[in-house]
């Protein structure tokens, strides 16, 4: 059985802050999954994307999603993204709200939050990250995350990886990935997270407008 990797994602000293993203999707931290603060929000539905955490009991079976997935550099999350867009789209077309949320509200359930945003807003991996990051500041996708959305946005823009059959890549998916590598990077230096602000109790928060989707 899969054990939690914290990844060094210590509790900080003031409460996180759950994030509405969109009018039905919230990100937030297992901090947030309390009965109060899904009743605050009018919260219906929750997807846990960790190893950790039971069904609160106060949440009906089909109301709730647990996604089993460590925040490790090895772990697959892209393999999930349907079984959560569906989750996520059956709530809005019932009018109820999701929250998804993960150990600390920084990188699994970012990552859910941007994919989701890149197929149904149409909007590159880059334009998703933006989005979701001006409505959580704290967000950090672990590098290999980063990388599945990535491959991701070539998925939605129609792009596939041509693979010989003895399983090589031809030398266009090579000199692809290569690009992905450096564009990563790059990405990684443009909006790592300024740690030593977003989590201090003196933090300004002030209310956004929510995007109609």
């Amino acid at each position: 059985m899969k054990t939690e990797d914290k990844r060094g994602e210590s509790k900080p000293e003031c409460r996180k802050i759950l994030s509405q993203i969109l009018p039905h999707l919230f990100v937030g931290s297992a901090d947030d999954i309390s009965e109060s603060s899904l009743l605050e929000n009018r919260i219906d539905l929750v997807i846990n994307a960790t190893t950790q955490y039971e069904k609160p009991k106060y949440l009906l079976d089909e109301n709730y999603l647990q996604i089993p997935v460590l925040d490790t550099e090895s772990e697959s999350l892209i393999d999930f993204f349907d079984q959560c867009f569906d989750f996520i789209d059956n709530a809005r077309l019932k009018n109820k709200r999701v929250m998804v949320h993960c150990q600390a509200g920084k990188s699994r359930s970012a990552t859910i939050a941007i994919a989701y945003i890149m197929r149904y807003k149409k909007l590159s991996m880059d334009e998703a990250h933006l989005f979701v990051r001006s409505k959580r500041h704290q967000i950090d996708p672990n590098f290999a995350f980063l990388g599945q959305l990535l491959d991701y946005e070539r998925k939605l823009s129609g792009e596939t990886a041509r693979v010989t059959p003895d399983g090589i890549e031809n030398k266009t998916v090579e000199k692809a990935t290569q690009k992905t590598e450096i564009r990563l990077a790059e990405r990684r230096k443009i909006i790592a997270p300024k740690t030593t602000a977003w989590f201090t109790c003196d933090w300004g928060y002030e209310e956004e407008k929510v995007e109609e989707f």
